[in-house]
């Protein structure tokens, strides 16, 4: 199984190098909207497109006008040109038009040649150096090994101003198929992740609301400082790095949750969420005004914050790399169904007690939803069956649930 996998890692620059990269990460914004401005005005006038091949034979026209792009390497420069030709793709494909980016956002920059840099490590240390054309040896700590044949490279700066690289590889992967058990995991607001085995994984909701109340702290006091002044800079600085602080914390939180389980399980079974239409607005319209506008604003924040759909992504890919599955089911009854004798009512839950109606079965609510979520995974792994969102069979299904065992 040949993958490519990514390896990022923080750059520790002097405050030269910081402003060299962050001057072309500027002109390769400035670039970018000047070919979309120029696509967007052609086809207004003659009904024609361009290609980026079209537009990277005009670039040495370019830079005798605009000599600002000769200090950025001419690779990244074509390679900004690739990236709004698929933003046209996109469009094709009933995407949005591309927009125009604007100053702070785009921050970044690819070389998609790996004979323009080259990673040299230092033997028996942790420091090692990239070396890129125009600018030089930037250092960052080699903490993980890089494994694979090098492909590109991707400069990126974050909103906290911190600088990055992500060296991308591909290497084939001997996959063992994992002989683990199966688990189904119901994800939840006040339980980030219950498994059928009786597992609660949680995040660090106290230490995430500790940094939540420091974030709203800094968003005070910008709002207290001029607009365009030094100082507003400076608290908009420590606002975004606030904003870095949570992710982070929630990101290395959801990494060992899903290295947990991937590596210990063959089949993972998970709902199929639409996180989307779950946090919409309760608001309505001035006509139509909506109810419980301030709790379902409440409900929104705490799905949001447990990020539900990157915890989905990471567990996909991880449990491919291990040798195993993840099936997606649909989440409907599941914590009203008793895992037991099948009993669906809407009274079997109450709370985060779950008390079958017909048989007595006592369970905890999410542990019992988990168990029905692994029973439909199974009955699609074994025979095939459509349990996905989307399929307008919900009576049916229902039914079928009272009357057919969940597991095959």
């Amino acid at each position: 199984m040949k993958i490519q996998r990514a390896w990022k890692y923080k750059l520790i620059l002097d405050d030269s190098q910081a402003r060299t990269l962050f001057l072309w990460m500027s002109h390769l914004r400035g670039l970018y909207n000047l070919a979309l401005e120029q696509r967007i005005l052609l086809y207004h006038q003659n009904r024609k497109s361009l290609s980026w091949q079209d537009q990277a034979n005009e670039l040495p026209e370019l830079k005798e006008v605009a000599t600002w792009l000769k200090d950025v390497p001419s690779q990244c420069l074509q390679q900004k040109l690739q990236d709004l030709d698929k933003a046209y793709d996109k469009f094709f494909s009933g995407g949005g038009f591309p927009r125009f980016k604007k100053r702070g956002a785009s921050m970044s920059m690819r070389f998609p040649d790996p004979k323009q840099f080259s990673v040299d490590l230092v033997r028996g240390k942790r420091k090692a150096f990239l070396k890129l054309p125009k600018i030089g040896l930037l250092k960052f700590v080699n903490s993980q090994e890089i494994i694979g044949a090098i492909k590109n490279a991707t400069i990126s700066m974050s909103p906290a101003g911190d600088f990055f690289v992500s060296i991308q590889t591909e290497y084939e992967l001997t996959v063992v198929a994992n002989s683990g058990p199966g688990i189904g995991i119901d994800r939840g607001v006040t339980n980030f992740a219950v498994t059928s085995e009786c597992k609660v994984f949680g995040l660090p909701t106290e230490r995430i609301k500790f940094l939540e109340g420091q974030l709203k702290q800094a968003q005070k006091l910008l709002s207290k400082k001029v607009k365009g002044s030094k100082n507003f800079q400076k608290q908009k600085l420590k606002v975004a790095k606030a904003h870095q602080n949570i992710v982070n914390l929630r990101k290395d939180s959801m990494h060992k949750i899903s290295n947990d389980i991937a590596n210990n399980h063959g089949l993972v079974v998970l709902e199929d969420l639409r996180t989307k239409n779950m946090t919409r607005s309760a608001s309505g319209t001035r006509e139509e005004p909506g109810r419980q506008v301030a709790q379902k604003s409440g409900l929104n924040r705490a799905i949001l914050r447990n990020g539900w759909g990157e915890f989905g992504r990471q567990l996909e890919y991880k449990t491919a790399w291990n040798g195993g599955k993840v099936i997606k089911v649909a989440a409907h009854f599941t914590s009203q169904t008793c895992f037991k004798c099948h009993h669906v009512h809407k009274d079997n839950r109450n709370g985060e007690s779950f008390v079958c109606r017909s048989c007595g079965q006592k369970d905890h609510a999410d542990v019992n939803a988990a168990k029905n979520i692994l029973a439909f995974g199974q009955r699609v792994l074994v025979c095939g069956e459509t349990l996905s969102r989307g399929d307008g069979k919900t009576a049916s299904r229902r039914r079928s649930m009272k009357q057919k065992p969940l597991v095959a």
